[in-house]
């Protein structure tokens, strides 16, 4: 699954980037794209991303 790349758009929260992070983690997905206000390094995404913290500091913001 390496030549899947999961694209968000316009993503409201930092919650919601990272229980997709650990969804992406559970399912074998590692590489992130997204946009919006949320920087990758937030506290509450990083507290929902269990065991996903290296998909969101790999992932892209754009």
């Amino acid at each position: 699954m390496d030549d899947v790349k999961v694209l968000l758009s316009r993503l409201e929260g930092p919650v919601n980037l990272g229980f997709i992070a650990r969804a992406m983690a559970n399912t074998n997905f590692s590489k992130l794209s997204y946009s919006g206000d949320v920087e990758k390094d937030h506290e509450e995404a990083l507290k929902y991303a269990v065991h996903a913290q290296n998909i969101l500091q790999n992932s892209t913001h754009v």
